[in-house]
């Protein structure tokens, strides 16, 4: 296999985040936040009353790297098929 088609996938998943980041979040903060929420149990997010706030961000986040691995992987796979 050709290393540079992983490497081209890679690159692709990284510019598509980095040019993405500004319709999921409005800065590091609310990106980090978003983080936070990910990893925070939901019996806490709900005890502490942040629960509908910690749902959003957990969504958000998941769906911008769920796009930028499943971009990365289709690049790969496409280009994999063309040149491989």
């Amino acid at each position: 296999m050709k290393d540079w088609i992983a490497v081209v996938a890679v690159l692709v998943a990284i510019l598509e985040q980095v040019l993405t980041f500004s319709l999921f979040f409005k800065g590091w903060h609310d990106y980090l936040d978003s983080l936070l929420a990910q990893s925070t149990p939901d019996i806490y997010s709900a005890l502490s009353g942040n629960f509908p706030d910690h749902q959003w961000g957990k969504m958000k986040i998941s769906i911008y790297h769920g796009l930028g691995v499943a971009l990365g992987v289709l690049v790969f796979f496409m280009l994999h098929k063309q040149f491989g």
